[in-house]
């Protein structure tokens, strides 16, 4: 059997001594009733993803005897619960996203809990798992009109870039920033859709947080984050343009940012210090093949200044144009080659 939320794996947390110097506490506002999703609802099964802060489950909520929908499970790790700042950063995760209604996010369905410690934002479930995974479990040529992922889909990776900027084009209408855009976190659903997900990091310009533009990225993710954030100065949704062309880079070599400066005899954190000091002073980009067709649309959102970039729109219809040739192209091909 399934275990429920929460089970003997809990019992160790605590968690109580926060409740009462919580910034926010979504548990107990009104604007959240909608979205309490009893317990007893849901069952959570296998780990499907774990980073530094949260851990995401596969789960099943009950919402009557003869509906079982499958959906997915965030949570805090064990070893965050008790710690003031990531639970706020949470509960801000959770306020950001509770808002937040797009075809190419990853839906928010609601919050579940029996204690602070098991507290869980229940989503949509992505069975395909993420464009990284997809990128390497599929591997293509640098043609960006080639079919991606399993049959029958009309996948490409011009269709995940225009998914992933519909998504912007959302968010920055709403002043939303993302700041952590990169390949892991772009999911895909069954019929190979590409959504936008993790929100740990968003930020709202203008909203309580409004100070937060000018904080210090985690150096964890140097190598996709704009140089503005790096440095600690004000940023706006530029930034996001800037990791939408290190994800360009991504989708169209299959490799890591800056893997060439990852020494064996260097520790994860040197290296990453590095690439941030490099980033910083405008000493490196990511790397694209010579004949890509996005290379220099890529280049325009690496620019160093944010005022020279693109914004999310622009790039929106310019890659909607690049695609829309293409398929003109390959139906001209297809004529030519016709019965004579």
């Amino acid at each position: 059997m399934a275990p429920p939320l929460c089970d003997k794996d809990d019992d160790h947390l605590s968690g109580g001594m926060l409740t009462g110097r919580l910034h926010l506490d979504v548990r107990f506002e009104d604007a959240f009733v909608p979205f309490r999703i009893p317990a007893a609802a849901i069952e959570r099964r296998r780990v499907v993803a774990r980073g530094g802060f949260g851990i995401v489950y596969e789960g099943v909520w009950t919402q009557s005897a003869s509906v079982h929908v499958p959906v997915a499970l965030k949570r805090l790790l064990p070893t965050h619960v008790d710690d003031l700042g990531s639970v706020d950063d949470f509960m801000h995760e959770i306020r950001v996203y509770a808002t937040l209604g797009h075809p190419n996010i990853v839906h928010f369905h609601g919050i579940t809990w029996t204690h602070i410690s098991n507290l869980a934002i229940v989503m949509e479930l992505m069975p395909r798992g993420d464009v990284w995974s997809l990128l390497l479990s599929h591997p293509v040529t640098n043609a960006w009109h080639a079919l991606i992922g399993p049959a029958p889909s009309s996948t490409t990776k011009y269709t995940i870039a225009i998914d992933v900027l519909q998504a912007l084009v959302y968010l920055h209408g709403r002043h939303v920033i993302h700041r952590d855009i990169k390949a892991r976190n772009v999911l895909l659903t069954d019929a190979m859709e590409s959504k936008l997900t993790d929100f740990g990091s968003s930020r709202r310009l203008g909203g309580r947080q409004a100070d937060d533009a000018t904080m210090t990225a985690e150096i964890g993710t140097a190598a996709w984050i704009a140089p503005e954030v790096l440095k600690g100065v004000r940023y706006t949704e530029q930034a996001d343009v800037y990791s939408f062309g290190v994800l360009l880079s991504e989708m169209d070599t299959a490799t890591m940012p800056y893997a060439d400066l990852c020494r064996p005899d260097a520790s994860v954190t040197m290296t990453r210090t590095r690439i941030a000091v490099l980033v910083v002073n405008g000493d490196i980009a990511p790397t694209f093949h010579a004949a890509s067709p996005i290379k220099r649309v890529a280049l325009q959102c690496l620019q160093h200044a944010p005022d020279l970039r693109p914004t999310a729109m622009q790039l929106l219809d310019t890659f909607r144009n690049m695609r829309r040739l293409r398929d003109e192209e390959a139906a001209a091909g297809r004529r030519g080659h016709g019965p004579q």
